[in-house]
């Protein structure tokens, strides 16, 4: 079984190469929406176009995780099956 905690480690062993793939894209979203948020405007008007770009990292990130979630739980359910004999 492959858990998150460990991806996040680095101590997850034998990760096939899709999951360890959109792991990196979900870490890189999560880093880009931190870069923006800590984010200063030097100028009022670049606010807005900020906010817009971090709202659009926002759902970005949100689509990288939920894909990583999913594709760690077929993972892991295969893996039962197998152990299981099911």
């Amino acid at each position: 079984m492959i858990e998150l905690n460990d991806l996040i480690s680095g101590t997850a062993v034998n990760v096939p190469a899709h999951i360890a793939h959109l792991f990196k894209l979900a870490d890189q979203a999560l880093t880009t929406e931190g870069d923006l948020e800590e984010m200063e405007p030097d100028d009022p008007d670049h606010l807005e176009r900020i906010v817009r770009i971090w709202e659009k990292a926002c759902q970005r990130t949100r689509r990288r995780i939920d894909a990583l979630d999913a594709a760690l739980q077929v993972h892991n359910d295969a893996e039962v099956l197998l152990v299981c004999g099911s």
